[in-house]
């Protein structure tokens, strides 16, 4: 079955478009197919991943405005045949606007989708860091959402927001949004608000909550610098075999 994941949270810097990148590419190393879609008009994963936007001719606007065709905003890497990407940039906030009086206007990214989704085995999706439309969208054409959530105080906060947005999807689509799962991010073993964080997602989400766990790491934080993930920049790292972990994991479910 093919697997189309939005990587979703509303709460900005909680690993969502390094949990994205990482997954993406390390899919990608177990030669498995990936498109990742940057949904996001701040466009970090573009650059994470090594992609000048000063240099783009095309983002996933285009796409949506109806300039081009979804597979002419693909971008290929010479050194990584088992992954696509397509960028965005900041055109990509006027449109909630655009469409704001259209019935179908979640289904947009939906529509675009559908057209590839047989080409490959993974579609990531990084939307933004708020409940918007452009997150609307990017919940509508998954077949799953994994949630990082950070290992600090208010980690908590806005997850229940999040809860009620998809199942506010589910009753409007008619279609069961399926949570991946809970992925905890940034843990530092030395605090003890990690371990409660963890603890008290554990009692509310129970077996929704990964076992792999994603702890603070100086490697992940560098690689974006240098348009890598830590799977390539720093291989030998525990941030790349926490993310090693992860993939393995999720292939398992």
């Amino acid at each position: 079955m093919k697997k189309i994941i939005n990587i979703a949270n509303q709460k900005g810097g909680v690993g969502k478009t390094t949990t994205v990148l990482n997954l993406g590419v390390g899919l990608s190393l177990w030669e498995k197919k990936v498109l990742i879609i940057d949904f996001d008009p701040q466009g970090n994963s573009t650059t994470g991943i090594g992609i000048l936007k000063k240099n783009l001719n095309h983002t996933i606007y285009s796409v949506l405005s109806g300039e081009i065709n979804i597979k002419d905003a693909i971008i290929k890497f010479e050194k990584n045949p088992y992954l696509d990407f397509i960028p965005a940039g900041e055109d990509l906030s006027g449109f909630p606007m655009e469409v704001y009086d259209d019935n179908n206007r979640i289904y947009y990214l939906k529509n675009l989708v559908d057209q590839i989704k047989n080409d490959y085995e993974y579609i990531l999706i990084d939307s933004p860091p708020s409940l918007n439309l452009l997150t609307l969208n990017s919940i509508v054409a998954a077949t799953d959402v994994l949630i990082p959530v950070q290992a600090e105080f208010y980690a908590l906060e806005g997850l229940a927001q999040l809860m009620m947005t998809l199942k506010k999807v589910e009753r409007y689509t008619g279609k069961k949004v399926n949570i991946l799962g809970f992925l905890v991010t940034m843990y530092d073993v030395r605090t003890s608000i990690s371990k409660q964080v963890h603890q008290e997602l554990t009692r509310y989400f129970e077996k929704k909550v990964l076992t792999t766990i994603i702890p603070r790491n100086v490697r992940i934080s560098e690689a974006p610098g240098y348009g890598e993930t830590v799977l390539t920049y720093a291989p030998a790292s525990k941030g790349a075999f926490a993310y090693k972990e992860l993939i393995a994991e999720l292939l398992e479910k």
